[in-house]
């Protein structure tokens, strides 16, 4: 994993070379985005691997067609290399559904012109289908976890009023460079202001900067909004690694940007470029300390987590490989719990278990679904009845009406009687 990290550091570099930004500021960009310890789990954890992969296949795809475009179309080939790419940042990671509109960005920054050729057309076109098919079966493979929402568009406006909290879980997944905001305990207001005041920056920040700054925003804007999407349509939770491809791009325009304001005063350049370094030293500090207390609250969650494994053993000694386990109070993600059960015996799981919603939303159970839950340190089968059946019906009513029936025989709510 620290060998492709590595790979994506040489091609965001390459990349900055490509944009024509100065050498300080293409190694400034790409050690910005090597050494920010914020994004250490998409490094460090093999199941996170799918996430590093997708930052190499969409970095080459990007590369591959900016040299196409700068070399004066002459080799077919980095063409060929860019649909490729795209195909495995697809079957990557989901948010990369954006990288066709990132090429077309790239294409219209770099060609400046405003109307593309027939061919040109043809190749986004041939993408578009590609991204349309891929949309169609990641969204109805068998193993998908995402809950879809009734309504996608109307998922999607209902939840623009959580920018506030999105922008403010960007701000410390991305960076962590401030303390985390918990946007439960402080204001509706200071949270959309904090969004407003975030957005602001970063529409100054690519009016006034260069070319190179201003493909790293819209790259970096374009992955927060497939973000921001995914988590707003299906019921998805947003962790610090998904921002992994994110600050990639935010480096870039970091790195492009320094370039810059370095570059303005010749005389002082070299005591510039220093005083960048020492803050970048002096932010890494300050991210390691961060992550030592991280470290010493995961190091409490594993040791919980190893108690849970071996309550789970002992309660069900010899679950059936198609099992389902499902969650309804788990301190770990109860979204992960197929997965974490898998680990806790040692053996892979046909199941898709999940949340206990999952469960509730499918209305039956059989023999082989398990529901768990955690209470005073103790871990529960929560419906052991669900063993004693081949199949059993969930019919309840999740938000029942309550009516009191008056004596002339006609019904009325609940509170309308007073006795």
């Amino acid at each position: 994993m620290i060998a492709i990290h590595l790979v994506n550091f040489v091609l965001l570099f390459a990349l900055a070379r490509l944009w024509r930004v100065g050498l300080f500021g293409s190694l400034l960009a790409a050690a910005l985005f090597a050494v920010n310890l914020a994004h250490q789990d998409a490094i460090v954890w093999i199941s996170n691997a799918s996430i590093v992969l997708g930052a190499t296949t969409s970095l080459l795809a990007v590369y591959a067609y900016s040299r196409f475009l700068v070399t004066g179309r002459r080799h077919k080939a980095l063409l060929w290399l860019t649909f490729f790419s795209v195909i495995m940042a697809l079957l990557s990671r989901e948010e990369n559904v954006v990288v066709p509109f990132i090429l077309f960005a790239v294409w219209a920054l770099l060609t400046g012109r405003a109307r593309p050729t027939r061919s040109e057309i043809g190749a986004f076109i041939l993408l578009m289908i590609s991204l349309a098919l891929y949309g169609y079966f990641q969204m109805t493979r068998p193993t998908w976890v995402g809950t879809v929402k009734a309504n996608y568009l109307e998922s999607i406006l209902i939840g623009l009023r959580e920018l506030g909290p999105f922008a403010v879980i960007c701000r410390s997944s991305i960076v962590l460079l401030l303390p985390s905001l918990d946007t439960a305990e402080i204001s509706n207001a200071v949270v959309d202001l904090s969004g407003l005041i975030m957005g602001a920056i970063l529409l100054l920040w690519f009016i006034r900067g260069d070319r190179a700054s201003r493909m790293g925003i819209a790259w970096a804007v374009l992955y927060l909004i497939g973000l921001f999407g995914l988590s707003s349509a299906f019921s998805l939770s947003l962790a610090p690694r998904y921002f992994y491809l994110p600050w990639i791009n935010f480096s870039l325009a970091l790195g492009a940007t320094l370039e810059r304001v370095s570059s303005r005063r010749p005389r002082n350049q070299s005591a510039i470029q220093i005083a960048i370094i020492v803050g970048i030293m002096f932010v890494v500090i300050y991210q390691t300390i961060q992550i030592r207390r991280q470290l010493t609250i995961v190091e409490e969650f594993v040791l919980l987590d190893d108690d849970i494994g071996q309550q789970l053993v002992t309660i069900i000694p010899n679950p059936a490989p198609d099992s389902n386990f499902f969650a309804c109070e788990f301190p770990p993600p109860a979204d992960h719990t197929q997965t974490m059960v898998a680990v806790w015996y040692d053996q892979p799981f046909s199941g898709f278990g999940d949340h206990i919603d999952r469960l509730l939303q499918l209305g039956t159970a059989e023999t082989n679904d398990y529901v768990l839950t955690y209470e005073d340190e103790r871990l529960i089968n929560l419906m052991p009845e669900l063993q004693a059946a081949q199949q059993t019906f969930f019919i309840w009513e999740q938000s029942p009406l309550l009516e009191t029936v008056r004596s002339d025989g006609t019904t009325g709510p609940l509170a309308e009687n007073n006795n």
